[in-house]
């Protein structure tokens, strides 16, 4: 079986793999801190509430923005479970980068590229909407150009309410169509609800006329399912891009040894 971590600085997505299928994938959150029997407690308990086991992995793959986790987990799947784990970064992505500082670059945009371009070999815009909004563009020639990294929906309504003091907290994803509100929840709604998808929007329009291409617009992360159904946003939704981006890294990786030291740029997205 092949485990897939892809470490965000929320969330974990975990993902359990085997002979052509996901099994499973479940979400939970590792502290920076947490030593590597934390982890390993953490991740048998998740894969326990399915009747698997870490004894059965026989692959790890990591994509990690979480320096401190990245270390942590490599250390785990080397001690715990004597699997030396493929990081994703720049030296094991496989694709053409056209950053102009490739090691900067986040390994959850990486594995979510060559995910795309595995998935639809044609232009592509993956946006990732997890703590920060990322759009990433892969060309027609499969060559991931670069993107774009915005606050996220949960970071951005987390700033308003921390900043003002006669504000309530709102619900963040109460999807809202009239935009002329009446009332201060309503109109707080309407802002982060509204405003969000517009910025996604605006940013789109702005991307797809300076590549010049038509590429294919993908959602993938957690608030993904959340903006489905937005006319016109997105062409497909693939929540399970960024596990996918880091099996095929693995896979593909498991014929050559892997360098020494950390594989991945300090957790710049």
């Amino acid at each position: 079986m092949l485990l897939a971590l892809d470490v965000g600085n929320t969330n974990t997505v975990v993902g359990l793999y085997d002979k052509g299928r996901w099994l499973g994938q479940w979400r939970t959150r590792l502290a920076a801190g947490a030593t590597a029997d934390e982890c390993a407690a953490a991740l048998s308990s998740l894969l326990g509430l399915d009747g698997y086991s870490l004894d059965l992995v026989k692959k790890v793959g990591l994509a990690s923005v979480v320096p401190t986790l990245t270390a942590t987990l490599r250390a785990l799947a080397r001690g715990r479970l004597r699997i030396e784990p493929v990081v994703v970064g720049p030296d094991t992505a496989g694709i053409r980068l056209g950053y102009h500082n490739p090691k900067q670059l986040g390994a959850d945009r990486i594995a979510g590229a060559v995910a795309a371009w595995e998935r639809f070999h044609r232009a592509v815009i993956v946006v990732d909407l997890g703590t920060a909004t990322k759009f990433d563009y892969v060309s027609p020639e499969g060559c991931f150009e670069g993107g774009v990294i915005a606050p996220g929906l949960m970071v951005t309504a987390e700033a308003l309410f921390s900043r003002t003091a006669q504000l309530p907290q709102v619900d963040a994803l109460q999807k809202v169509e009239a935009v002329l509100a009446r009332d201060t929840v309503s109109a707080m709604t309407v802002g982060l609800f509204r405003g969000y998808v517009n910025l996604i929007r605006g940013l789109l329009e702005e991307l797809k006329a300076e590549v010049g291409t038509r590429p294919l617009v993908v959602a993938t992360g957690g608030l993904a399912p959340v903006l489905a159904d937005q006319a016109g946003l997105f062409d497909r939704v693939e929540p399970d891009l960024t596990l996918e981006g880091i099996r095929l890294i693995l896979e593909r990786n498991q014929a050559r040894p892997q360098a020494a030291g950390p594989g991945i740029a300090g957790g710049v997205q």
